[in-house]
């Protein structure tokens, strides 16, 4: 592994800092199920990058990245999924 793949890519930090403040707007109602289909994307495509590298990790490692990544997936199709109106 290489220092830059062990310190990370900046441009992959861009990244996540953009998707905490989509992120943040969701929280706020905004764009709900539009911003919840760009997580989903995103996240249904870096948990399969994952599953690919998995040969890479540790045992535990491997539990914890299918585990969290996947719960990522489910959580940004519960955004796309559009909210019960109660009246």
């Amino acid at each position: 592994m290489s220092t830059r793949e062990q310190n990370g890519d900046p441009d992959v930090g861009a990244a996540y800092l953009a998707f905490t403040l989509l992120s943040l707007l969701v929280l706020a109602n905004v764009k709900k199920p539009m911003a919840g289909a760009v997580l989903l994307v995103f996240n249904f495509l870096h948990f399969v990058y994952h599953l690919t590298m998995l040969h890479m990790y540790e045992p535990p490692d491997q539990v914890l990245n299918v585990v969290l990544l996947s719960l990522l997936v489910v959580m940004s199709i519960m955004l796309v999924i559009p909210a019960r109106r109660t009246e």
